[in-house]
């Protein structure tokens, strides 16, 4: 996912391969600390691991923090590429 945003992202920003790696960590953290919720919790039935559409929609709102605040230092007025006219 990261890899085909950063494609995009690469006409736009000088930080695009940093897009990657933010993306690759903030799963591989969401999925983590799914699993040990999972592990701890017999109760949370989303947290089966099992591909259910609420597990995947929670693991979606979960990494929104931390894959938003990456975009904006990816997207920050400092990393911007400006254009050149022909």
């Amino acid at each position: 996912l990261g890899l085909s945003q950063s494609l995009v992202l690469r006409k736009v920003t000088g930080r695009w391969a940093w897009w990657i790696g933010a993306n690759l960590a903030s799963w591989l953290i969401v999925d983590v600390a799914l699993l040990l919720l999972s592990r701890l919790s017999g109760d949370l039935d989303v947290l089966r691991g099992d591909g259910s559409v609420a597990e995947v929609y929670l693991s979606l709102i979960a990494t929104t923090p931390l894959t938003g605040r990456a975009l904006l230092w990816v997207l920050a007025p400092s990393a911007l590429t400006v254009a050149e006219d022909p």
